[in-house]
C-alpha cells in the first residue's frame, strides 16, 4: 500500500503542470473573460509563468482581445497576494463603440475597485479601432501603485514618455508627456 502511493504521489507531481492548466482553464470558464486559452504553465513556491495566455472581454468601450507571452507572477502565499506581473510581450485590440452615457455610469457603479499588484509589459502592442480611424503604441507600459496617487501608468516607446496618475476611484488624475 505504501509503494501504490508513492506511486501516485510521483504520477500527480510529475503532471502537475499539465493539470494546473486544466484546472485554472476550468476557473476561467466561470470569470468574465471569454474564450481563455492558456499555454506552459509552470509554477513553484514563490512564481507562476505563462508562455501564453490569451482572452477576450467586453469593456464598457467595446471588445478587448488581450495576447501575453511570457508571463511571470510572484506571490506569497502568507497573506495570499501577487507581488509583481512582468510580462514580456502583450497584444491588446480594443475595437471602441461609443456607447450610451448613462449606460456606462450605472455599469460603472456596479463595478468593484480591487487592489492591484505592479505590472511591467516589457513589449505593448496596443491597438485601438475606432469610428474615427486607428490608433497604435509599441513600445514598454509600467503600472501601479503611486506614492501621489492610486495608481501610475507609464507608456514609454524609446522617444515619447506619457504618464498618467489617478485616484482608486479615477475623479481626480493628472497627465505628464516627455
Amino acid at each position: 500500500m505504501p509503494a501504490l502511493l508513492i506511486i501516485v504521489g510521483a504520477t500527480v507531481w510529475s503532471q502537475r503542470h499539465p493539470l494546473g492548466e486544466r484546472l485554472l482553464l476550468h476557473a476561467l470558464q466561470f470569470s468574465p473573460l471569454a474564450g481563455p486559452e492558456l499555454s506552459g504553465l509552470s509554477f513553484d513556491g514563490k512564481q507562476v509563468q505563462l508562455e501564453r495566455f490569451g482572452f477576450r472581454l467586453e469593456t464598457a468601450a467595446g471588445p478587448l482581445q488581450v495576447t501575453l507571452q511570457n508571463v511571470a507572477a510572484g506571490y506569497r502565499l502568507e497573506p495570499l497576494s501577487v507581488e509583481a506581473i512582468d510580462i514580456g510581450h502583450a497584444v491588446l485590440k480594443l475595437d471602441y463603440q461609443a456607447a450610451d452615457t448613462a449606460t456606462d455610469a450605472a455599469a460603472d457603479e456596479s463595478t468593484g475597485r480591487l487592489p492591484l499588484p505592479p505590472l511591467r509589459v516589457a513589449n505593448l502592442d496596443l491597438q485601438i479601432a475606432t469610428p474615427w480611424g486607428d490608433s497604435r503604441f509599441n513600445g514598454r507600459a509600467q503600472f501601479g501603485p503611486s506614492p501621489q496617487t492610486a495608481y501610475q501608468l507609464t507608456l514609454e516607446d524609446g522617444r515619447h514618455s506619457l504618464t498618467l496618475n489617478a485616484a482608486a476611484d479615477a475623479a481626480d488624475f493628472g497627465l505628464a508627456l516627455a
